[in-house]
């Protein structure tokens, strides 16, 4: 087996084995949750509906790894901005990095998603994705190829561009599903205080992101709602969201 082919096998399945992991936690947690309140707050999802986001999901991981080792050939051949020792640029910049990788991926998010919703052409592989109006965890990367792509696209633009290390990419890839699956729970995990206070009017949360998954042309952004805030496209609530706050009287 060809090295990079084997390296490539290895990227997907770390891929899968993190997010069936963080997924699997919060769609288990979710249920219990669900069964918890009474009366019951949210309709269950249809195994239909799971089926297809797995699937979709896998699609989107096997996409994700073949982009991330095509990279990793390119910093085999010194074509990145990718470095291996930590002691070159300090502890600092390892964290300041990746700060800056996750703003850096929250504007690329928030043009790219608004930008599939204004251009038809966009829309056409976007669509895939709303399918699921009321998202499960697994909906989190259940992507059509075309935007699985384009999502694929923030790592080269980040490799090619920021002195990064490894662990960094590792750290960033992390938050990154993390948040994605944490925002398409279908449930509102923040408590009231911390989403009515000061810092959680900048914070994406699932209730806003499932007022887009539920027809509102606003909230693009993934971790942040600051270009969302700043253009006008910011909307935290609207009737009907498909997303129960299991934390109501919390604050």
């Amino acid at each position: 087996m060809s090295p990079w082919l084997e390296l490539g096998l290895d990227s997907f399945s770390n891929f899968v084995l993190r997010y069936g992991f963080l997924a699997g936690v919060a769609f288990v947690g979710v249920a219990y949750l669900r069964k918890m309140r009474s009366p019951p707050v949210q309709e269950r999802p249809r195994a239909r509906q799971i089926f297809r986001e797995i699937a979709l999901s896998s699609m989107s991981a096997a996409i994700f790894s073949a982009v991330a080792t095509g990279l990793l050939w390119c910093w085999a051949h010194g074509y990145t901005q990718l470095y291996a020792n930590v002691t070159s640029r300090g502890v600092p910049w390892l964290i300041l990095s990746v700060l800056l990788m996750v703003l850096t991926h929250d504007a690329y998010f928030y043009w790219t998603h608004r930008w599939m919703h204004r251009f038809r052409v966009l829309w056409v592989s976007h669509r895939i994705h709303h399918r699921s109006v009321r998202p499960t965890p697994w909906a989190a990367f259940s992507f059509d190829p075309g935007e699985a792509l384009i999502q694929a696209g923030i790592l080269p633009l980040i490799v090619f561009t920021i002195p990064a290390h490894p662990a960094a990419i590792f750290v960033l890839t992390t938050i990154m599903t993390t948040t994605s699956v944490w925002i398409h729970c279908g449930y509102e995990l923040y408590p009231a205080w911390l989403r009515n206070g000061r810092i959680g009017r900048f914070l994406m949360t699932a209730t806003a992101h499932g007022a887009h998954h539920g027809g509102a042309a606003a909230n693009f952004g993934l971790y942040f709602t600051f270009w969302n805030l700043a253009l006008g496209t910011a909307q935290r609530q609207v009737p009907d969201v498909p997303c129960a706050d299991v934390r109501a009287g919390d604050g």
